[in-house]
């Protein structure tokens, strides 16, 4: 049924800056672009639940995703309103757009078109934690920032309620947690919760780590809900249309990678549009004034 799925560390005495010239598309789209990937993914594997003809690994995965998640204990440091109204300010009071156009709206909407290089002007540098990023990101996708992806992606599908970055040295490592909410673009998914006990919740955890000063990814992961990993495994094998081959392992791994990569172009684009070379430093990015 599944042949188609495709602490914080010692801060440092100065922060490490990123070597590369070459160019984040808009803030945080990057980001954006591994979530689309991550909830197409979801999004296959629910459309063709059935559990008809089941095999142990089915029923295995089955047991699994009827597990309840505590959302606090996979997220403690999740998001609130009070973190995004943080992000308006810092961008409010770090860039002003030279032609009165404002950022935000009065029901606190972002206006991604007013984000042009060349109508703006820095006031001083833009330091974005975890929280900043995740609170942009999602406010992005209200904008359909996904469209792109297909008709799934509708307002409230889904949402990251955690992102954390943590740098030491040259080593920066990334954590992004969405939550989905399956019954907004999966016909009768409550029914099939009902029937087979499963959540109506999915949870995402996309981990990677990369050199901040040559772009190297040297590590990548990702977790689907609290699933063992003998399942996550098999979930990744299925998605990967790898299932039973040898290489599986390999082509897990590539598509793990391949979303880092899309988060490390986006910030090479950035520093290449905007002419600024971004940097790393313990919880935090900089897209420095000048």
């Amino acid at each position: 049924m599944f042949e188609e799925l495709r602490g914080l560390p010692p801060k440092e005495p100065k922060p490490e800056m990123s070597k590369r010239k070459k160019g984040c598309l808009k803030f945080g789209y990057g980001s954006l672009i591994v979530i689309g990937a991550f909830i197409i993914g979801t999004i296959l594997i629910l459309n063709n639940f059935n559990l008809g003809g089941i095999t142990q690994m089915y029923n295995k995965l089955s047991q699994e995703l009827s597990k309840e998640v505590d959302e606090n204990e996979l997220a403690p440091n999740k998001i609130n309103e009070n973190d995004y109204l943080i992000l308006e300010n810092k961008i409010n009071s770090s860039i002003t757009n030279t032609q009165g156009n404002p950022f935000f709206n009065e029901d606190h909407s972002i206006n991604l078109e007013n984000f042009d290089k060349q109508f703006l002007l820095f006031n001083s540098d833009l330091v974005l934690n975890g929280k900043d990023l995740a609170c942009l990101t999602n406010k992005m996708i209200e904008k359909d920032w996904l469209n792109e992806f297909g008709e799934e992606f509708i307002t409230g599908a889904f949402e990251i309620i955690e992102l954390t970055l943590y740098t030491e040295k040259n080593l920066t490592n990334v954590k992004i947690i969405v939550k989905s909410n399956p019954s907004t673009f999966i016909q009768d998914y409550e029914s099939l919760c009902k029937k087979y006990n499963l959540p109506m919740l999915w949870y995402l955890t996309y981990s990677f780590s990369f050199d901040n000063t040559t772009h190297e990814i040297l590590s990548s992961s990702s977790q689907i809900n609290k699933l063992s990993n003998e399942i996550n495994t098999f979930v990744l094998q299925l998605i990967t249309n790898s299932y039973g081959e040898k290489d599986s392992e390999q082509k897990i791994d590539e598509f793990n990678i391949k979303f880092a990569n899309f988060i490390i172009e986006n910030l090479e684009k950035l520093e290449s549009d905007w002419n600024v070379n971004c940097y790393f430093y313990g919880d935090t990015i900089t897209i420095p004034k000048e």
